[in-house]
């Protein structure tokens, strides 16, 4: 789920860690399904980042259909290209 967030609003590992203060390698870990048990404070710095609940990047509540945050221009062309 963190992987699909970050592509719908165009961020690099390095910027979902910038802006939720969790490290690269964490995400990185999580993402690759290397970690399959990540702490409360962990999920939810990252939910924040996207504008969400740590229950969101579990799927105990669906996600809104457009998230709070807008994507990068960067992801915004990929689209239009689609």
């Amino acid at each position: 789920m963190v992987r699909k967030l970050r592509a719908v609003v165009g961020w690099k590992l390095k910027d979902l860690s910038a802006a939720s203060g969790v490290d690269v390698q964490t995400i990185h870990r999580l993402e690759a399904g290397k970690t399959k048990e990540a702490e409360r404070d962990t999920l939810t710095k990252l939910a924040t980042a996207f504008g969400l609940t740590w229950r969101h990047l579990l799927d105990a509540v669906p996600a809104p259909i457009e998230l709070p945050i807008a994507p990068s221009a960067k992801a915004q062309k990929r689209r239009s290209r689609a």
